[in-house]
């Protein structure tokens, strides 16, 4: 169990630093939770989600080693409501980033990060 922490903290480590290196010049919005599935190894799951810039949805999918949502890749309906915070760079909104930690689907009037810190 250990090693298994260890090793989650050093790859979302390299992944969320790797990540935060493409994005420059960013602005923040809500993204949705589209889908969470298991890859098919264990301990493996996809996660995809949407946003919108302009009036134009965009949609990314992102790897994990772990768990994030339990159960909600046998039932979705636990996790469709789900909203967290998006950044995505400015002259190229596909590119972007979702910060899985700050939820805000019961927040009103949410305050944007100050930082990339926990986007991949």
């Amino acid at each position: 169990m250990a090693g298994s922490i260890i090793g989650y903290k050093i790859w979302f480590d390299i992944d969320s630093e790797n990540a935060q290196k493409g994005i420059n010049n960013h602005a923040f919005d809500s993204g949705i939770l589209v889908s969470y599935t298991s890859s098919g190894a264990p301990e493996s799951f996809s996660l995809k989600y949407s946003y919108q810039v302009n009036s134009k949805s965009f949609v990314r999918t992102i790897h994990s080693p772990f768990e994030r949502f339990a159960n909600c890749e046998h039932d979705f309906n636990l996790c469709s409501n789900k909203r967290f915070w998006v950044a995505y760079q400015n002259d190229d909104p596909s590119n972007s980033l979702i910060n899985l930690y700050i939820e805000m689907q019961d927040v009103e009037n949410p305050t944007p990060p100050r930082s990339l810190e926990n986007f991949r």
